[in-house]
């Protein structure tokens, strides 16, 4: 999943649409529960999330989004 992931100084809304992006190719994984990564891609889709959210914290507080 690091290709085509955000440069080092990309903007936190692109950041968070890349993890937003991980968290929706994990989806087929984390709702079969008989795959044998389920629970590996249960964590790391919820990690994804909570980067998600948190790289549009900065956004939100300046203004941005809206």
């Amino acid at each position: 999943m690091t290709e085509n992931c955000p440069s080092m100084n990309a903007k936190p809304g692109e950041v968070a649409a890349w993890f937003e992006r991980c968290v929706n190719l994990l989806r087929p994984i984390t709702r079969d529960r008989s795959h044998p990564e389920h629970d590996e891609a249960c964590v790391l889709a919820a990690q994804y999330s909570a980067d998600a959210i948190a790289a549009r914290k900065p956004a939100a507080r300046n203004g941005a989004g809206r």
